[in-house]
């Protein structure tokens, strides 16, 4: 069973997907993202991926609060890179 395509759908944009995580070259991931999304009127996606770690019944409640911390500590990750790319485009990432 094949499913049309669409890309070619009116309004449709091309999408960059942009893995944000510790090394180096995330900052040059990103601000080339942007740059060939705004040259190419394209969006930018940006995704952060957390590990779930071990999930022990006698420690369900200390595993809540640190994938809590996790996902805080993704999002300002997310909110600077989404800053960076801002500044190097003048549009607003899909977060």
């Amino acid at each position: 069973m094949s499913i049309k395509r669409r890309s070619y759908e009116a309004g449709h944009k091309r999408k960059y997907l942009v893995v944000i995580d510790d090394t180096e070259e995330c900052d040059r991931a990103v601000y080339w993202a942007a740059k060939r999304a705004g040259r190419t009127k394209s969006q930018m996606v940006m995704l952060r991926v957390i590990e779930p770690g071990d999930r022990n019944q006698q420690w369900l409640g200390v595993a809540d609060i640190m994938m809590a911390e996790q996902q805080e500590a993704a999002n300002a990750t997310l909110d600077k890179f989404a800053a960076r790319a801002k500044k190097s485009r003048r549009s607003r990432p899909i977060a």
